[in-house]
C-alpha cells in the first residue's frame, strides 16, 4: 500500500514492529498499529467461500517447534477452558494467483489451553526481556510474516468489522474479564474458529464471523454469504497469532443492533459498551490518526484493540477504493 511517509507516520506502527521490519528488510510489507499484513485480498469483492479453500491437516502434519512447546508448557495447567470446543491454528497459508486469486488455508486442530498457553508464555518472557525468547520471537515472526508452512502455536480467529445498513461503524469495548485485550475498543469484534465453523468447509471463515455476530448480538436470522468478505490475513505481532480480517454487513440498522445487544444477547460478558459511528472518510481518517480511543465521544476512553485500525483501513479501501481513501488521508 503506497501512502506518503507523513500519512504512515500519522496512522502509526508499533515501534517494535517498525524495528523488526527494518532489521529484517521487510520494506515492502505493510504494517499498521499492532499488526503485520501477510496477504491482502482483491478488495472487490474480497475472498469469498468460492475463492477460499479450507483444508484440515492430517495427524502429525505441521508439528510445533520444540522451543514453542517449551514456552507454552508452564502455563497449560493454569488456564480455564478444559473440555471447550476444538480450536484451530494455521498450519499453512498460500495465495494462488490465477485469473481469480484464491486463498488456501490448512488448519491444524489445537486447544484453547495450548494456544493461550503459548501467548501467555511468550508475553511473560518478552516482558522479562529474556534475550533468548526475544531472538526466538524474531525468528518466528520472520516465518509468520509471509505465506508458508507454520509450526507455531496459536488460535485462528476472525477479526470482524461490522457496518450496518444505515452506514454506522460498530465499536465495542471489551469486558474487563476478556482473556485478550480487556477494556480495549474493538472495531468491531473477534471470534475464535471452532469445529462448528470448520464443518462448513470453504465457508468456515464467513461462518465463524456470522456465528460470532449472532452470539454477541442475539441475531436469529440468516445472513447471506454475499454480506461477508475476507479482506486480509495478518500477524498480530504481540502474541504472534494469525488472524483474518472480515467485513460483515448485517441486515440491521445500528439502533436494531444495539437493541438486540442491550436486551437479548447471551454473551453479555464479551462487551461492556457498544457504539455506532458514521462510516465516512472523515471519521475513518480521525480514527486512524488517534493513538487512543479518546476525544471521539465524551467520556469514552481506552486503547484500541491492536487489529482495529487494520480492519478499519481495509474496510475503507473495500468500500471507497484506494484513490478516495488515499486522498482523504493525505489531505491537510
Amino acid at each position: 500500500m503506497t501512502l506518503s511517509a507523513s500519512t504512515r507516520k500519522s496512522i502509526g506502527v508499533a515501534p517494535e514492529i517498525m524495528e523488526f521490519l527494518e532489521k529484517n528488510h521487510f520494506g515492502a510489507v505493510f504494517a499498521i498499529d499492532g499488526i503485520i499484513e501477510i496477504l491482502r485480498a482483491p478488495l472487490q469483492p474480497g475472498w469469498t467461500s468460492a475463492t477460499t479453500r479450507i483444508e484440515l491437516a492430517s495427524g502429525g502434519e505441521f508439528p510445533l517447534d520444540p522451543q514453542v512447546v517449551q514456552l507454552l508448557t508452564p502455563h497449560k495447567d493454569k488456564l480455564v477452558g478444559q473440555a471447550w470446543e476444538t480450536k484451530y491454528r494455521v498450519g499453512a497459508l498460500e495465495q494462488t494467483k490465477n485469473d481469480t486469486p484464491h486463498l488456501t488455508i490448512v488448519f491444524a486442530p489445537t486447544t484453547y489451553e495450548e494456544g493461550t498457553g503459548f501467548h501467555l508464555g511468550l508475553k511473560a518472557a518478552v516482558e522479562q526481556r529474556d534475550i533468548f525468547v526475544l531472538d526466538f520471537r524474531e525468528h518466528l515472526a520472520r516465518r509468520l510474516a509471509q505465506p508458508g508452512n507454520y509450526s507455531v502455536a496459536g488460535i485462528a480467529a476472525v477479526h470482524v468489522i461490522v457496518i450496518t445498513t444505515d452506514d454506522r461503524l460498530v465499536l465495542c469495548q471489551r469486558s474487563p474479564n476478556a482473556g485478550y485485550h480487556p477494556l480495549h475498543w474493538s472495531i468491531s469484534f473477534e471470534e475464535q474458529i471452532n469445529q462448528k465453523d470448520i464443518a462448513f468447509g470453504n465457508a468456515a471463515l464467513s461462518m465463524a464471523a456470522i456465528r460470532g455476530f449472532q452470539e454477541e448480538y442475539s441475531y436469529d436470522r440468516n445472513i447471506a454469504p454475499d454480506n461477508v468478505r475476507t479482506l486480509g490475513v495478518f500477524l498480530e505481532y504481540g502474541i504472534l497469532n494469525i488472524g483474518f480480517c472480515i467485513y460483515l454487513e448485517p441486515p440491521l440498522t445500528f439502533d436494531e443492533l444495539y437493541t438486540n445487544w442491550n436486551s437479548r444477547t447471551k454473551d453479555t460478558w464479551e462487551n461492556v459498551d457498544v457504539m455506532g459511528m458514521s462510516f465516512t472518510l472523515s471519521n475513518i481518517k480521525r480514527f486512524l490518526q488517534l493513538p487512543r480511543f479518546e476525544n471521539v465521544i465524551e467520556g469514552k476512553v481506552g486503547n484500541f484493540h491492536p487489529t482495529s485500525k487494520y480492519r478499519l483501513l481495509l474496510a475503507a479501501l473495500h468500500r471507497f477504493g484506494f484513490d478516495a481513501v488515499k486522498d482523504a488521508l493525505e489531505c491537510s
